[in-house]
């Protein structure tokens, strides 16, 4: 419970001097990984759960796989998306998360089953290149101009809020 809590709260460690008015160390601050670093793990995973069968884009967790609690680095090598469902499985102990290189994973199960064995998995090691996988879309084709940033909630709403003013 406290490696999952830990995985998704904030917590910093302080260090001062025997007086407690100077820092002496502000320990490991960027557990959190960046805008950056999450739309790179949307990249690698094709916009989905790591978790091999799991179809799920919603709600992505990035998570470290040696626990940052244990001196785990928040890079790329060391993290990976999970759904919020296998997010809390993992912390349960259902299943082991290894490195199988070039950014993959192998799941294990709890009782030794090795779970990166589906099919959904093999698709996971396709190496064709994106322009490949997207080839049959047109080119005049509409597309976003998302960029990945989180949504800021207080503008979108102030814009709804203006358009709808502006029909009435």
């Amino acid at each position: 419970m406290v490696q999952r809590l830990l995985c998704d709260g904030r917590i910093r460690t302080v260090i001062h001097d025997n007086t407690s008015t100077h820092v002496l160390d502000v320990g490991r601050s960027h557990r959190l990984v960046t805008d950056r670093q999450y739309r790179a793990l949307l990249l690698r995973q094709h916009g989905h759960c790591a978790h091999p069968g799991c179809p799920n884009s919603k709600n992505l967790h990035a998570h470290h796989r040696i626990h940052w609690i244990h001196g785990g680095r928040t890079d790329l090598t060391n993290l990976l998306l999970l759904c919020e469902r296998h997010h809390v499985t993992h912390h349960a102990g259902d299943f082991e998360i290894y490195p199988a290189g070039a950014g993959r994973f192998r799941f294990i199960s709890s009782d030794g089953h090795n779970l990166s064995a589906s099919p959904r998995a093999s698709a996971n090691t396709d190496t064709r290149p994106l322009e490949d996988e997207y080839a049959d879309i047109a080119a005049d084709a509409a597309t976003t101009r998302w960029d990945g940033q989180r949504l800021q909630r207080h503008c979108a709403i102030s814009v709804l809020a203006q358009r709808r003013q502006a029909a009435s």
